[in-house]
């Protein structure tokens, strides 16, 4: 299969169905991870999903205790696809399982009501739509603010050509948080691309210790820095495993 960076050939819909149609090991760890790192997250928090593509799973989690969610995507495609779970169409893809599953993880009832309320909540949280060039040494025109809280999921080592722009797209991303919050971090590990249906996309070849140097040098405290792994769930996965990182700005950090 030919790797290729050309996102034109991107389908939000098909990349939706190869990873989230349902959930297996790779998603409950990652909902896992996502809903341990915003658990004492202050409420009322202001938090950035960068690079989200067409999936909502992260704001499901985020919305516990964000104020507002913003959502940047260097697509068009794949904002259009959030948009329409906002707008209920009937063409949106369906969240519920993965929003009963964060529910379950919360420690929280996931009856239709309970998981009918969480949708109600994510979609009142989710105020903006933007575009975002993580490439860009500020990736979104117009910021409202520094951030509480930024997650960034699968989203760099995807836009990277190789590890040295991966690092100045973290840069890039890091700028956006505000001294003293919080970094979610999701990559993939050991990755030449990755499949989307009969299309296959580059990716950076990253590891735990590029993750670990990334974020000593782009001025996060290492004693806050958490690193975990998730071996991939299915052998044709173009990958070895997912990497979860939790880090918290130094104070004085641009």
């Amino acid at each position: 299969m030919d790797v290729t960076k050309d996102y034109t050939a991107f389908d939000p819909q098909a990349y939706l169905q190869e990873y989230y149609a349902d959930i297996g090991p790779e998603n409950q760890a990652l909902l896992g991870f996502l809903v341990r790192g915003f658990r004492d997250v202050p409420a009322d928090s202001l938090v950035l999903d960068l690079g989200g593509g067409p999936a909502l799973y992260a704001t499901i989690a985020a919305a516990a205790k964000a104020r507002e969610i913003h959502f940047a995507d260097y697509s068009l495609a794949n904002l259009d696809e959030i948009r329409k779970w906002i707008q209920r169409r009937p063409d949106a893809f369906d969240w519920k399982e993965f929003v009963g599953a964060v529910l379950e993880q919360e420690g929280v009832g996931r009856s239709p009501q309970d998981i009918a309320a969480r949708e109600d909540r994510v979609r009142a949280r989710l105020t903006r739509l933007m575009h975002c060039d993580v490439k860009r040494p500020c990736p979104i025109d117009d910021v409202p603010a520094q951030y509480d809280v930024v997650m960034t999921n699968f989203c760099a080592e995807a836009a990277a050509t190789d590890r040295a722009e991966w690092f100045h797209c973290m840069c890039n991303i890091a700028s956006l948080l505000r001294p003293g919050g919080r970094l979610l971090l999701s990559t993939i590990k050991g990755a030449q691309s990755y499949g989307v249906g009969e299309a296959a996309f580059f990716a950076v070849h990253l590891v735990e210790n590029d993750l670990q140097e990334m974020l000593l040098q782009t001025g996060f405290d290492p004693a806050s820095i958490a690193i975990r792994t998730e071996p991939a769930d299915r052998p044709e996965r173009h990958y070895q495993a997912l990497m979860f990182a939790t880090a918290t700005k130094l104070a004085g950090t641009s």
